[in-house]
């Protein structure tokens, strides 16, 4: 009996005998507070990860009682963007001017002295046509909105115009014209207004007193080129009223609504 209590056996590679106890709690206890250690650790983590932010800031920041410039909303970028692919779907009404441009030839009087017309020059629109803006290039900052805008090419048709060259009698006839890379400037201050449940309202403020566009290249069929120069003339002015009148309100209203889908409602 003695003999077996004495038999020396191994477990997980200790050879035990009479004081093999002592060895082997010298050896688990550190493990054990390894794995007690290691357990709490595992507990804490998987309770918390949940909380923790990315680096890069994705969670939506919630703003509330305040007003903000667009460009400082997270999503700020975005919205210009995709309210400037929206305005670039949306035809533009042209329209000429109710006015009559001239460039008559004048000659004085050897004897009165007195200015005298000797040959008229004029040129008058009647009729307009739709036309269709580039997308636009924008520059968006807290200090506010910067659209270049183009337009790369207008062609139209049939349309109706007037002319007086040589005698001083209109003429009324059809004609066609092309022009290309017709742009301009538009500068504004898009801010957004948030409520106390963080349902967003923008305000557009533009701070482009007069669009002045410059075209490019132009040619107009069915006229002789003396007349070049008036048809230019009252294209320019009718795409530049056409373009005040409508294109801050045009920007406003895709921003607007872009804005409604991103952050009209708490």
């Amino acid at each position: 009996m003695n003999r077996a209590k004495n038999l020396s056996r191994k477990i997980l590679g200790i050879k035990f005998c009479s004081g093999g106890w002592d060895q082997v709690k010298r050896i688990i206890r550190p493990l054990s507070v390894g794995l007690f250690a290691f357990g709490v650790l595992w507990v804490h983590g998987g309770s918390t990860a949940h909380a923790l932010e990315p680096a890069n800031g994705a969670i939506p920041v919630a703003f509330t009682n305040t007003t903000i410039p667009l460009a400082e909303h997270p999503q700020g970028q975005q919205m210009m963007a995709k309210a400037a692919t929206e305005a670039s779907l949306v035809e533009i009404s042209f329209k000429f001017l109710d006015k009559t441009y001239k460039n008559d030839v004048h000659v004085r009087e050897p004897i009165t002295g007195k200015k005298a017309r000797v040959s008229c020059r004029r040129f008058r629109g009647v009729s307009g046509f739709m036309m269709n803006i580039d997308k636009p290039k924008f520059e968006l900052t807290p200090k506010g909105l910067t659209i270049s805008q183009n337009v790369s090419r207008i062609s139209a048709h049939g349309l109706k115009i007037k002319w007086q060259l040589g005698p001083c009698a209109w003429t009324v006839v059809g004609v066609g014209v092309t022009m290309s890379d017709i742009e301009f400037v538009y500068k504004a201050k898009p801010m957004l207004t948030f409520d106390g449940n963080g349902a967003c309202r923008l305000t557009f403020n533009s701070q482009t007193e007069k669009i002045k566009v410059k075209i490019g290249d132009f040619n107009m069929t069915g006229v002789q080129n003396d007349l070049d120069k008036l048809a230019k003339d009252a294209f320019r002015e009718g795409i530049n009223a056409a373009f005040r009148a409508m294109y801050g309100d045009l920007m406003a209203d895709a921003l607007a609504k872009v804005t409604v889908d991103m952050c009209g409602s708490a």
